[in-house]
């Protein structure tokens, strides 16, 4: 299961103390910020967290059941964690 929106704002305003109308401004904001400065050319670094970045990812063709297809170039979001992330990550056994 994972964690969405409507749970991350819950948990934040009650951890916060704030409303829960706030708590999604903030959330909001922050991911469009984000957005943002991606579309800029602006790599994201929050630190203990990670790092947000643009990568060009080249065309590829490939085979499915014999039947050739193609992939075009484009350009996709890389995250790459932070060690401290990695870190508290790496101790949980995930299946």
């Amino acid at each position: 299961m994972s964690l969405g929106k409507t749970a991350l704002t819950a948990r934040m305003a009650a951890r916060l103390g704030l409303s829960k109308a706030n708590c999604e401004v903030m959330i909001e904001e922050t991911l469009l910020e984000i957005g943002r400065a991606l579309t800029s050319g602006e790599p994201v670094s929050l630190p203990g967290f990670g790092t947000f970045r643009l990568q060009q990812q080249a065309a590829r063709v490939g085979e499915v059941d014999g039947k050739p297809y193609s992939t075009p170039a484009k350009t996709v979001v890389k995250f790459r964690a932070s060690g401290k992330l990695a870190e508290s990550v790496a101790v949980l056994d995930v299946d």
